[in-house]
């Protein structure tokens, strides 16, 4: 079979173009434009590989326009999973996704332009790793955008509270404002001093003051129960402290393994073996992302390139 050349590529990727474009030929939202602009970005740095790829397999016109068309697709699917109620964030021109700049303060924030839905992410994955092509640039893709949307809700699970089902009052008020986090991180605590130990006691005194014994007596017996309750929690509340201690530290393992996943420059077998050691502490992966990075690792050992643009000339 003869190979491609470069004016066939260049002519099914203008096919293809031409084709999407005439779908939405009666679009006038300007956020579809964007978003449709920003695919073919991040699309068009997907070609370089596809078409290298198409060269060493040999393969038809038919064939490398059915690859081009679900790359294309692929990246559509995965603005769609990524992109949310953040996609009036990212400016015109940009990227599908890129690695994620991690705050753990402002995680599960939609304002950052990122708000991700896993569910769809996942599925995506899966559609891709049952496809026929595969390119770095791709895999690569999936990997980040997968790692970021576990490190980013696991951050949020653990900074809410949501984990030991005690919600961080900080944390949700200061919504993603770091002066504010640190502001009600102070108060909150001592808020909740005064409220637990001297809200009830000064009621009673005052009930007491103004002549009413029987209810700053019944006032002062519920303050009793509750300074008892408190005394039977504590082992309770060690053992959450704890486990929130050990948490954190599974956060920052999860984080350093994610920014191994940073270009331009991978390490398959690095990342591989720091995902699989979180994993044997507790982080929850899903299946694609695993055999995503099984499958990198193995063709990719010591050093992957997702942003490499071969040479097909």
């Amino acid at each position: 079979m003869i190979s491609l050349q470069h004016a066939d590529f260049k002519r099914l990727e203008d096919e293809l173009i031409k084709r999407r474009r005439e779908t939405h030929n009666d679009e006038t939202d300007d956020d579809q434009r964007i978003e449709d602009e920003r695919i073919r970005c991040t699309w068009s740095e997907a070609l370089p590989q596809l078409r290298a790829s198409a060269v060493e397999r040999c393969i038809s016109c038919d064939e490398y326009f059915n690859w081009i068309r679900f790359a294309y697709q692929l990246i559509t699917d995965l603005e769609r999973a990524v992109r949310s109620a953040g996609r009036r964030v990212r400016p015109k021109g940009s990227l599908v996704w890129t690695h994620q700049r991690f705050d753990v303060i402002t995680a599960g924030d939609s304002k950052r332009g990122v708000e991700i839905d896993r569910d769809a992410l996942i599925d995506t994955s899966s559609r891709y790793l049952g496809y026929t092509v595969r390119t770095d640039y791709l895999d690569w893709l999936l990997i980040d955008a997968l790692l970021f949307a576990d490190l980013d809700s696991f951050a949020n699970s653990l900074m809410s509270g949501e984990l030991y089902r005690a919600p961080n009052w900080a944390f949700v008020f200061a919504d993603g404002n770091h002066w504010k986090y640190e502001l009600y991180s102070a108060l909150f605590p001592l808020l909740g001093f005064l409220v637990r130990y001297l809200l009830l006691p000064s009621i009673a005194i005052w009930m007491f003051l103004s002549g009413h014994t029987n209810i700053a007596a019944s006032i002062a017996a519920i303050f009793g129960v509750y300074l008892v309750l408190r005394v039977i929690s504590i082992p309770a509340r060690i053992s959450r402290w704890r486990l929130r201690k050990q948490h954190v530290k599974l956060l920052t393992e999860i984080y350093a393994a994610y920014s191994l996943a940073a270009p331009p420059v991978l390490n398959p077998a690095r990342l591989k073996t720091a995902i699989d050691t979180t994993a044997a502490k507790g982080a929850m992966y899903p299946n694609p992302v695993l055999s995503l990075i099984d499958r990198l690792a193995k063709i990719h050992p010591d050093t992957c390139l997702p942003y490499s643009w071969p040479s097909v000339e």
